[in-house]
C-alpha cells in the first residue's frame, strides 16, 4: 500500500493568550478538512498550526482564517512567536492580574510594527498573572510576571529577560529590548544563550514577592 505524499508546508496562527472561541475551533477544523492536513497541531506557544497545504489552496486557506477573525501574519521565519499568557486568565480566583488584555495589546503591536520582523531568531514573550497554572515565563526571552507587593502597595509586575537578550546592556522597556535584539543578536547562533534561568532587571518595589 502506497503512503500519501506529504506536502512540507504549514501555517501558524496568532492567538493572544491562547484564547479562541468555540466557533473559531469549528471553523478552523472545517478549513483543515477541506483545504489541507486534514489536521491541526497544537504548539507549545498555546497556538495552532495547519499543515500539508497544497499551493493551490493557500490563498483560500488564508482568507478562511481571516474570515474566522484569526490571523497568520508574521508567523513564519524569524519573528516574535505567539504571545502567551496565564492559561486560566480571567477565571482563576488566585490570579493577581488578568493577562488577556496585555497579551492582546502586544499581539496588535507585533502585527503593526514592521521592525519586529526579520529578527536574528524566533523570539518569545509571555505574561504571567500568578495564577494556579504558571505560564513558565522564565523560559521566554522577555516575560512579565505579576507580583504581590507588600506594605499595601498593591499588585505590580517584574520584568525578566534572558541573558542572550541583554548581552550588551540592560534596556528599560520591551521595545528597547526588542530593538537591541534585532540589531545586535547573533544570526549565526540559532539557540538561546545556554542558561536555564532568566535574570530580573526590574521590580515594582524591593519588597515585591510572587505569590503561589
Amino acid at each position: 500500500m502506497s503512503r500519501r505524499r506529504r506536502i512540507p508546508t504549514c501555517a501558524g496562527l496568532r492567538i493572544p493568550n491562547g484564547i479562541m472561541k468555540h466557533w473559531q475551533f469549528a471553523g478552523l477544523a472545517d478549513l483543515a478538512e477541506r483545504l489541507c492536513g486534514p489536521f491541526c497541531h497544537v504548539t507549545t506557544r498555546a497556538n495552532l498550526q495547519v499543515r500539508e497545504i497544497p499551493p493551490k489552496n493557500a490563498v483560500a486557506l488564508i482568507e478562511g482564517i481571516q474570515d474566522l477573525g484569526l490571523c497568520s501574519r508574521g508567523t513564519g521565519a524569524d519573528n516574535i512567536r505567539n504571545v502567551t499568557g496565564t492559561p486560566t486568565a480571567g477565571i482563576d480566583p488566585q490570579e493577581l492580574l488578568d493577562t488577556r488584555e496585555y497579551a492582546r495589546e502586544w499581539h496588535y503591536h507585533i502585527l503593526n510594527d514592521r521592525s519586529l520582523y526579520g529578527l536574528p531568531r524566533k523570539f518569545n514573550v509571555a505574561f504571567d498573572g500568578a495564577g494556579k497554572i504558571a505560564v513558565l515565563e522564565d523560559t521566554n526571552d522577555i516575560a512579565f510576571s505579576a507580583v504581590e507587593v507588600k506594605d499595601g502597595f498593591g499588585v505590580g509586575a517584574r520584568r525578566l529577560v534572558s541573558p542572550g537578550a541583554r548581552r550588551h546592556h540592560r534596556p528599560q522597556g520591551f521595545r528597547q529590548i526588542r530593538r537591541h535584539h534585532r540589531q545586535a543578536g547573533r544570526r549565526d547562533r540559532r539557540c538561546r544563550t545556554p542558561s536555564s534561568a532568566s535574570s530580573s532587571i526590574s521590580a515594582t518595589a524591593p519588597t515585591a514577592t510572587r505569590r503561589g
